[in-house]
């Protein structure tokens, strides 16, 4: 049963790696792009989101079921896991600012603001890779 949690964790991961990267790399496009392209890229960006949203909740769930599993629970865990789950848990609210800000421009009748989605993204791909490198000093 392990070995599945962690099969899906490491799946959900690489989505939301990937989201995360996107998102980043279609804000940026998205500030210098024409308006017809902006909608068609706010509307990409939307996907991605649900794509990520639904990834980071495998992860939570995946995760905080290992940590049971194979460690016994919370109790003793060192300061690099805490630190991970404070990254973690700031990447899960810049998701769903990301996944708010996206669907109130929909709502709208709009795009995302550019400027904002991109630096969301940016956080994001930070808040990422710092992640996994306190993973990797925790479970290592």
């Amino acid at each position: 049963m392990i070995e599945i949690l962690k099969i899906l964790h490491f799946l959900a991961m690489g989505i939301g790696v990937g989201g995360g990267f996107a998102q980043g790399i279609i804000g940026r496009r998205t500030v210098a792009a024409e308006p017809a392209a902006r909608e068609l890229l706010g509307a990409i960006q939307r996907r991605i989101s649900v794509g990520t949203a639904i990834a980071l909740a495998v992860l939570w769930i995946t995760g905080i079921w290992m940590t049971y599993a194979i460690h016994g629970g919370f109790t003793g865990q060192p300061t690099s896991f805490w630190l991970k789950i404070a990254t973690v848990a700031v990447l899960t609210l810049i998701v769903m600012a990301m996944g708010h800000t996206a669907a109130r421009a929909a709502a709208a009748g709009g795009t995302p603001p550019p400027g904002r989605m991109a630096a969301l993204g940016g956080v994001a791909q930070l808040a990422t890779a710092l992640a996994v490198v306190l993973a990797v000093l925790t479970f290592t």
